[in-house]
């Protein structure tokens, strides 16, 4: 079997990212996106190659006893990742500048915010994956605003079909927004929102696996129902990021770039698309990998 890079959802892209690779010391990454007039898969094919990714569980070993740094590369739709170990490697050179520590600096990708921070009381360091702040004050904003308005029932659906998985630090959030909701309707003589309303359990999902045939917009569409007026559903930022969306809430949108007459594919993540404008250079340096 080949080496695996595309996850197929959102919820496998974060689940892969956050539990598989920045829970096993990747955490310094690269992010950016691929033009709407490349090939995915040939950049997918080009990158992997050059940087060397695909090598065993056994090299990956060998290279950090020799100090040097680890590769894991993953995209959904047109968004990339390139995270890294702690150590040397040609990619942390060559793109010195773009680098970011997830420790410091989580990675914002379709309303989540992928960190790592220390377990409570002082533990070791462990994945973190949250509602990003500004998704989640949008959110908790237009909650409020419909919680005088509509039963408890409608309410109910509409947070139990929230897209975000109910990781531990999502879970608090979820509680803070049905907290701020109920406040509001407790002051108006309503009846509150029970809190067996939100998920509880996170389900693990098969990241690779072909995409689920039931669209999104069918699964999420409880939350508006066509009686509804406008101001009465979440606006589609909130429940639909597009890549256009995504790429204009967490990266400047990158110039129009004029194909290659050669047709070659790019040799760096700075040609296939980096955000330049988004990174900066490494806090204090690689370290921090056992």
């Amino acid at each position: 079997m080949g080496y695996r890079c595309v996850a197929t959802s959102v919820a496998g892209f974060v689940q892969q990212l956050a539990v598989c690779y920045v829970g096993r010391g990747y955490y310094f990454y690269v992010r950016g996106g691929i033009p709407a007039h490349k090939d995915p898969a040939a950049i997918d094919r080009k990158l992997v190659e050059r940087y060397g990714i695909a090598v065993s569980k056994w090299t990956r070993c060998r290279r950090r006893k020799r100090g040097q740094a680890s590769l894991q590369y993953l995209r959904h739709g047109d968004f990339f990742v390139l995270l890294a170990t702690n150590g040397e490697h040609p990619v942390i050179a060559s793109e010195g500048r773009l680098v970011r520590d997830i420790r410091r600096q989580p990675l914002r990708f379709m309303g989540y915010a992928i960190g790592c921070r220390p377990a409570r009381g002082g533990g070791p360091l462990h994945p973190s994956v949250r509602i990003e702040r500004r998704e989640f004050a949008a959110l908790k904003t237009h909650l409020r605003q419909m919680a005088v308005h509509r039963s408890v029932e409608d309410l109910g659906r509409i947070l139990r079909s929230l897209p975000y998985e109910p990781y531990a630090p999502v879970r608090d959030q979820l509680r803070i927004l049905l907290r701020s909701l109920n406040r509001r309707r407790k002051a108006a003589g309503l009846e509150p929102v029970p809190l067996a309303v939100l998920r509880q359990r996170r389900r693990p999902v098969r990241p690779f696996a072909p995409r689920s045939s039931e669209p999104l917009e069918e699964i999420l569409n409880l939350s508006c129902p066509e009686r509804a007026g406008p101001s009465d559903c979440i606006p589609e930022r909130t429940f639909f990021r597009s890549d256009s969306n995504e790429r204009h809430t967490e990266q400047e949108p990158e110039p129009a770039q004029e194909a290659d007459p050669e047709g070659r594919e790019p040799d760096s993540f700075s040609e296939a698309g980096s955000d330049e404008t988004g990174f900066g250079p490494t806090p204090g340096g690689p370290g921090g990998h056992d």
